[in-house]
């Protein structure tokens, strides 16, 4: 991968004279998302981004960094038609991006989204041109193998923090207990795992499926309405909730009182 990105860069960077035509690459954010957005005045033959997030040793972290829905995401990583990867380096605090089209249409002129990134941890999100491998900041080369000048603003914004992740599965006591109309069921999951949490009725008969699906780890929460899976509001009384997720089961009783 290291070659691969050594050689797509150094072709960049042995292009021809610089335009000095007005694009730009702006970030916006939203929470912990970071959209970077391209403005083009003309069709594009490659965009390769070399940024720096944070300061290596502090605790942030960057846990995506795509182009879905963007302006280059129609773009193949086959090599041949072209050639479209991220790169992210959580020691280092770096993320690369290169998109190239070889034989694929060029990206178009215009407006819009280039890529997505998302960001946790403790601490400050700041945003800037660093130099990666041989690329140094953010080339954008037009079709004729000219590279364009361009604007870019950096971007600060705070993480938000990673709640360590649980040690152990568990399932709590529903609160409130008992309740009246509905109440939190939490549970734990150290890794992911298809969950299955079921309300039962003293009978022993199924209730309400309240979670069937694969989830990753992490502290979750699930609230029951006191509604079966008809949609009907069940009667007041003893009910009892079961979890099962990978080879852990557990089983708890809770009270409707109405």
């Amino acid at each position: 991968m290291l070659k691969k990105v050594s050689l797509i860069v150094v072709l960049i960077l042995i292009l021809g004279s610089a335009s000095w035509a007005a694009n730009k690459m702006v970030a916006t954010s939203d929470a912990n998302k970071v959209a970077l957005n391209l403005s083009a005045d003309e069709p594009l033959g490659g965009v390769v981004v070399a940024l720096k997030f944070a300061e290596p040793g502090t605790n942030v972290i960057c846990t995506k960094a795509d182009f879905s829905g963007g302006m280059a995401d129609y773009i193949a990583d086959d090599g041949q038609s072209g050639a479209k990867f991220t790169i992210i380096d959580n020691e280092k605090k770096t993320v690369l991006a290169v998109a190239i089209p070889f034989t694929a249409k060029a990206i178009p002129q215009g407006e819009g989204t280039f890529l997505n990134l998302e960001f946790k941890g403790e601490g400050k999100v700041k945003l800037e041109q660093t130099t990666i491998s041989h690329q140094t900041g953010i080339s954008l080369v037009n079709t004729k193998a000219q590279e364009l000048k361009f604007d870019f603003n950096p971007i600060e914004l705070t993480a938000p923090k990673v709640q360590a992740l649980p040690k152990d599965f568990s399932l709590a006591q529903n609160y409130p207990n008992p309740f009246n109309p509905s109440t939190t069921i939490s549970y734990a999951l150290p890794t992911n795992a298809y969950v299955k949490l079921v309300v039962y009725n003293i009978l022993g008969q199924k209730v309400k499926t309240l979670v069937d699906e694969e989830q990753t780890a992490g502290y979750r929460q699930v609230v029951w309405n006191g509604q079966n899976d008809k949609g009907s509001a069940v009667g007041s009384g003893i009910y009892f909730y079961r979890i099962q997720a990978g080879d852990f089961t557990k089983t708890a009783k809770m009270s409707l009182l109405k």
